[in-house]
């Protein structure tokens, strides 16, 4: 849906009283979003944040954004049926248009981070399905990944709030990461980065559809990774149902 820019939108109220409500600061929302004196804007109501912005502040405070209607103003329905656009060509598998799409949507001017996140998100996919070089896909996803989380690692230690998406970048980050970068075994490397998307998860305050988009993947990723290893089938099965029951 989409309101006219003259219309009063209150937006501003919810994104103070939910940050207020998680009791955490507006560098903790905002970091590779926005600036905190953007953010400071937001919530006093002198700006109003796009709506990429807008469901990814409220989605690292643990509000999906598929359980309220936002309300568009006319320029950002159009970049919102553009995107879609692009969506469902993907999901129809005309990559061809996917493609086309996406470069157009890509030479539009003045695109934020959170814009050229999504480029790169989709592209990967793109790449994915047309079978790109495990390299390629690394370029790709580790750009992504760095518009919104310049430091994962800093990050999970609890420097910055993380929404779901980024949280779905760098589980493929982590699974595309090359062993020549790692000190250790990839594999027990991988097996840790993973445990700590888990934990973050689990200690979010995230709603539950949230979580559900993420922790299957990241667990089936862990599982992944003991299937390599030289552990017994009845030992691999009560790891993964401890990874997928408990996160452990």
């Amino acid at each position: 849906m989409y309101v006219n820019e003259r219309d009063q939108i209150n937006y501003h109220g919810f994104l103070r009283a939910l940050r207020e409500m998680n009791q955490v600061s507006q560098e903790a929302v905002s970091i590779g979003i926005c600036t905190v004196s953007g953010m400071n804007r937001f919530e006093n109501g002198n700006r109003i944040a796009e709506k990429l912005m807008r469901d990814r502040l409220t989605a690292r405070m643990g509000i999906s954004g598929e359980k309220y209607e936002d309300y568009l103003q006319p320029k950002e329905y159009v970049l919102w049926q553009h995107r879609l656009r692009i969506v469902k060509a993907i999901e129809k598998r005309k990559l061809g248009l996917a493609k086309k799409e996406l470069y157009s949507y890509e030479q539009l001017p003045r695109l934020n981070d959170l814009n050229k996140q999504f480029v790169e998100a989709l592209r990967f996919m793109i790449l994915s399905m047309e079978g790109a070089s495990e390299e390629v896909l690394f370029e790709c996803i580790n750009k992504a990944v760095k518009y919104t989380v310049p430091n994962v690692d800093k990050a999970l230690a609890g420097l910055h709030l993380l929404a779901d998406q980024e949280i779905n970048l760098i589980a493929e980050k982590i699974r595309l990461t090359q062993p020549k970068a790692i000190v250790r075994d990839a594999r027990a490397w991988r097996i840790s980065e993973y445990e700590k998307l888990i934990s973050y998860i689990e200690n979010s305050r995230w709603e539950l559809l949230q979580k559900a988009k993420v922790y299957p993947k990241v667990t089936y990723y862990i599982c992944q990774l003991l299937l390599e290893t030289e552990m017994t089938e009845a030992e691999i099965v009560i790891a993964c149902l401890l990874f997928f029951v408990y996160g452990l």
